[in-house]
């Protein structure tokens, strides 16, 4: 009997979590606009109503500035501007001096990078150079610190000599 009181338990839990998450659904699919009640609530549709007045206004205006700006002083001149400009352009097209070859270009590209990478050669024959002095130099303070050690272990034998012969 404990048993099924449980279950009957269990069942009653569930049904009423599913009837909640089907209200919840419910409430939360539908978009429901009411008349505002409060002075608060007129104000923000009110408020909301001026917003997109400005906005259409303000778009007016843009597009109103959009369509004569080209009557504006500045562009005084632009057809004559444009027209010149296509005149270099038609030069500047069929001109063979201002077009080089790519033989050319590489010739060019060559001449002006030799100069680096001969620079380029220097620096790394001399940081080669500085690398394998750094390496000598190594070796020079381990044979150091080795006749360094040889000398105290001679000065700690006479010491001990010294001592001994007291």
């Amino acid at each position: 009997m404990g048993q099924e009181k449980k279950d009957i338990h269990a069942e009653e839990i569930k049904s009423i979590i599913s009837e909640t998450i089907k209200e919840l659904h419910a409430n939360e699919a539908q978009l429901q606009f009411k008349k505002p009640t409060t002075v608060q609530g007129w104000f923000y549709i009110g408020l909301a109503l001026c917003s997109l007045a400005g906005i259409a206004w303000s778009s007016i205006i843009f597009l109103n500035n959009v369509a004569t700006h080209n009557k504006a002083p500045y562009h005084k001149g632009t057809r004559e501007l444009i027209a010149q400009m296509t005149e270099s352009h038609a030069a500047h097209a069929t001109s063979e001096e201002l077009h080089h070859t790519e033989e050319h270009l590489n010739l060019q590209i060559h001449e002006e990078v030799a100069p680096i990478k001969n620079k380029l050669i220097t620096i790394q024959t001399n940081q080669a150079t500085i690398q394998a002095n750094q390496a000598n130099f190594r070796d020079d303070v381990q044979d150091i610190k080795s006749d360094v050690r040889r000398v105290q272990q001679s000065i700690d034998n006479i010491a001990d000599e010294l001592r001994r012969g007291n």
